[in-house]
């Protein structure tokens, strides 16, 4: 993370801060491999950190499919400043990504970069090949029907999950198998792709996401 990074962490800024980068600079971070997956939002790609060989999962984000939020910050609660208030724009899958990062069950967002024409999302990646992590689509296509213990076990880290979500502010909105990845080797689970997100809130909601 960035010493600008730091610098909003310590103001209590809730902000991932990223400067412009290039896609030269971006691949003197990070080698950018094969792709795991392609969603309506966006394309994901594994990856490692050049530094220390991390793997991760990167997330390509056009700008032109991606909501933005503003995130005011500086003197905001300073009593009749006549100081317009400080805000800064950054993709709203990030600002709500932020939220959901203490939460076990979720995957957790390292840091993100803008392109010239797209945002890059730097997530953790679970396992290192086919065999250490799938999506649950694909764990029940391998091993059939699953016994009701396991079954039981899933739903329950789901339900868990959700709910500490709508707790954080964050509703997902796009809940299914192929965005739920499990651990062959502990059936932990982690809820993926945050791209149909929105803020929670009681009231009826009117729009339609996800597919």
């Amino acid at each position: 993370m960035s010493l600008k990074s730091n610098f909003f962490l310590f103001l209590g800024i809730e902000i991932m801060s990223t400067e412009k980068i290039t896609t030269q600079d971006f691949n003197r971070i990070y080698t950018t491999g094969h792709m795991l997956g392609r969603g309506g939002f966006g394309t994901v790609y594994a990856g490692y950190r050049n530094t220390d060989q991390m793997p991760v999962a990167i997330k390509m984000i056009e700008k032109t499919r991606t909501p933005m939020v503003k995130v005011y910050h500086g003197n905001n609660n300073v009593v009749n400043s006549e100081e317009p208030l400080k805000y800064t724009k950054i993709p709203l899958e990030v600002h709500l990504m932020r939220k959901t990062n203490h939460i076990s069950g979720v995957i957790k967002l390292l840091e993100y970069y803008e392109l010239p024409d797209c945002y890059l999302l730097i997530m953790e990646r679970l396992g290192t090949s086919a065999s250490g992590c799938k999506d649950l689509f694909d764990f029940i296509s391998d091993n059939g029907p699953l016994k009701e213990h396991l079954a039981k076990n899933i739903f329950k880290q789901l339900v868990k999950t959700i709910d500490s979500c709508h707790k954080a502010g964050v509703i997902h909105r796009d809940i299914k198998d192929e965005n739920i990845l499990i651990d062959d080797r502990h059936n932990q689970i982690k809820l993926i792709d945050f791209g149909s997100v929105d803020k929670y809130h009681e009231e009826i909601y009117t729009d339609f996401d996800g597919k």
